[in-house]
């Protein structure tokens, strides 16, 4: 693609030149000029002569191979412009004079389509198509659409897409699996701040892969009028796969619905039940909720209220008696059954409680506001010390391995914190960055979340310690209510009783998260453009996803065979031991899901015997690969309360060793997050180790 494009700006070069020396001949006839023409003019044609001798070539095919040019192109960001938009010649010859740069991010068809013209007229090479959805064979003609009240709606073959990654997997030399479970998700993705017009698309999740895709997608404004006429068609693709399964390559795979993953007002509307602020809320348990009014000043003034869960003892729902609707002032009044019934076994075991939205933007969210926010300056912080913990967080970006998204940003834009901050800062920092400010009762409560859904979080141990995280939780949600008043306990905060309920049964709940989810609705958004016709442009989009790209797809179960080092960045300054001077030297390491560095901030590692490492160099000698560092001599718990911290991986280090000390790679068990903590800094620091990403 690069070739091509740099082609195309040599014979745009060339144009421009020609328009150059035309116009200056127009206005003079100075034969000092003239030289100067003469001169252009010999250029040109020694550029253009090489050009020509470029294309000289028995088959032109070897050096422009429309596959190759047609991936190269698919593998960019492209948008394709509404038919009833009108582009002038500004536009096209700002695209023939951009650079690969450029055309690298958000290249608009009607730029590829110009730069194929300049290809086809003036390199010559007609085999190629004038425009670019003949290129990336893109959906033409009129796109059928299922009306649906108040918008329409576009099904994708569930069948053809499983075929799909069935093919992926294949290719990458991945055994095919006996048993596929789905995970979907239904939840609405608005188009714009200012319009009411937006997705609901169903998306899917193959468990066990990174794989998630889109079963249908609704288009209108405002959610579907009947969530049955909605999920009908999903319905009947997972009662045919039921009924005659997955047949590929002469093997029979069997298909099922382990559950669904959505927050909680999308799922009261999926399966028809009444939302999380109504008395009868809670999917779990039968408790009705108590109206609480909401006190906003030491007055104790009444500025309306809310709908609280304080019982945490309360029956617990079966399927039985959902689907019999025993309690039904859990139901809407309206008594129509949902079509997600038939599909999901366990309509309260397999309907998961999504942690992204309840823990992490419900909970966790909700005890930051407390300390930032909250009405009574006995709770509140102070402006000193929010500016501190700012300043603070700030420091601590250097310190956040690569492994992360996004890095900290200041207390004060708590209100547009990303989920993904939320997460980071619940799991990793907040036992550092708040415990100097808010009071030792806050500090603890605040530790029974850390360290239960940690627990709770990982794979390896997580259905072990799910009765301790439980009791954790349970505690966490009565003294919330001691702490915070009784209007804290809320419909996020009550279910956390349950949480570990699913991870008994179903595992991590980092497998049923909505995160991949939420990660691929913004996907989808950035493939449209806001000119209308958005669902017909997603329809292309996704089509030509399907044809052009290569499916991105790994395995969780995969074996270490499967699992390659790569090492990147050749080391010629070391530092080095003397029983390895004749290796090679590295300064990164590239695993299958994380990088480890000699450097800040993806170099610290805990190694056999739970000693915490910096790394400084890489060394391969002797057909094995050497970690060289430097450890922590000092190591001891950060926390005591509910348990040692060192129990979960998280303990405090000083005393960094001078003494460099080499280790097998094999000897290296988990990547970790190491912060100061304190700030300015002591010389020790707070490390952790990142959940779900054992090295070894």
């Amino acid at each position: 693609m690069s070739n091509v494009l740099r082609v195309s700006k040599k014979v745009v070069g060339i144009r421009q030149t020609r328009n150059r020396l035309n116009a200056k001949l127009l206005t003079t006839e100075n034969e000092e000029l003239e030289t100067f023409f003469s001169q252009e003019r010999v250029n040109d044609k020694s550029t253009t002569s090489e050009i020509e001798t470029a294309y000289i070539h028995d088959d032109p095919q070897e050096i422009f191979d429309e596959d190759i040019l047609s991936s190269a192109i698919g593998d960019l960001n492209f948008e394709e412009p509404d038919s009833d938009v009108e582009f002038d010649d500004t536009q096209s010859q700002a695209a023939e004079e951009s650079d690969d740069d450029s055309c690298s991010t958000q290249v608009p068809y009607i730029h590829v389509s110009s730069l194929l013209k300049v290809l086809h007229k003036d390199a010559g090479l007609t085999y190629l198509p004038l425009d670019s959805r003949t290129l990336l064979k893109s959906l033409r003609g009129k796109l059928l659409f299922e009306d649906m009240h108040p918008g329409k709606y576009r099904h994708f073959d569930l069948e053809a897409s499983l075929v799909r990654f069935l093919v992926a997997l294949q290719s990458k030399g991945i055994k095919i699996p006996s048993e596929i479970k789905l995970l979907f998700n239904a939840d609405g993705l608005p188009l714009s701040k200012s319009g009411s017009n937006e997705f609901w698309p169903i998306l899917v999740r193959i468990q066990g892969y990174d794989f998630v895709f889109a079963a249908g997608i609704y288009q209108g404004r405002g959610k579907p009028a009947d969530v049955n006429v909605y999920l009908k068609f999903f319905a009947a693709d997972i009662h045919q796969l039921r009924r005659s399964r997955l047949q590929f390559e002469g093997q029979t795979i069997t298909v099922s619905v382990c559950g669904m993953s959505s927050d909680a007002p999308a799922t009261a509307y999926i399966l028809n039940i009444k939302g999380h602020n109504a008395f009868h809320g809670c999917r779990i348990c039968t408790t009705r909720g108590s109206w609480t009014p909401t006190i906003s000043k030491r007055t104790n003034a009444r500025s309306g209220g809310r709908v609280t869960f304080p019982e945490i003892n309360a029956p617990l729902r079966s399927d039985s008696s959902f689907r019999k609707r025993e309690n039904i002032q859990h139901h809407n009044k309206n008594q129509i059954r949902s079509v997600v019934e038939d599909i999901i076994d366990d309509l309260t075991a397999d309907v998961h409680l999504d942690y992204m939205h309840l823990v992490c933007i419900g909970c966790f969210k909700k005890l930051l506001n407390v300390f930032f926010c909250h009405p009574f300056d006995n709770i509140r912080l102070s402006p000193a010390s929010l500016l501190a913990i700012s300043a603070f967080r700030e420091h601590v970006r250097q310190y956040i391995p690569s492994d992360f998204a996004r890095k900290p940003r200041s207390a004060k834009d708590l209100p547009r914190w990303k989920a993904t901050e939320l997460r980071l800062d619940l799991l990793y920092l907040c036992p550092v960055i708040y415990k100097c400010f808010i009071t030792k009762n806050s500090y603890d409560h605040l530790m029974l979340l850390h360290v239960s859904i940690r627990l709770l979080l990982e794979r390896d141990s997580c259905q072990a310690d799910a009765d301790y995280a439980n009791e954790l939780l349970r505690l966490f949600v009565q003294v919330s209510s001691q702490l915070y008043g009784p209007a804290f306990v809320t419909f996020n905060i009550h279910s956390l009783i349950h949480l570990a309920k699913g991870v008994k049964k179903h595992g991590s709940f980092e497998d049923t998260s909505a995160f991949c989810f939420e990660n691929k609705l913004q996907v989808y958004k950035n493939m449209v453009r806001p000119c209308g016709r958005s669902l017909e442009q997603l329809v292309r989009r996704i089509d030509q996803e399907c044809k052009i790209s290569v499916l991105s797809v790994t395995s969780r179960v995969s074996s270490a065979a499967q699992k390659p080092l790569v090492l990147k960045m050749l080391n010629f300054c070391g530092p080095i031991l003397p029983g390895l001077l004749s290796g090679k030297q590295y300064k990164q390491l590239v695993l299958e899901n994380t990088i480890l560095t000699n450097s800040l901030p993806d170099n610290c590692v805990i190694i056999e015997g739970n000693h915490v490492v910096l790394i400084a160099n890489f060394v391969w000698e002797y057909e094995k690969l050497y970690v060289i560092g430097r450890r922590y001599l000092h190591q001891e718990n950060y926390f005591s309360y509910p348990l040692p911290s060192s129990n979960i991986y998280e303990i405090v280090v000083s005393q960094l060793s001078h003494t460099l000390e080499s280790f097998e790679f094999c000897e290296v068990k988990y990547k970790c997050i190491r912060i100061p903590t304190f700030f300015p800094e002591t010389g020790s620091y707070f490390v952790s180790k990142l959940l779900n990403l054992n090295i070894n």
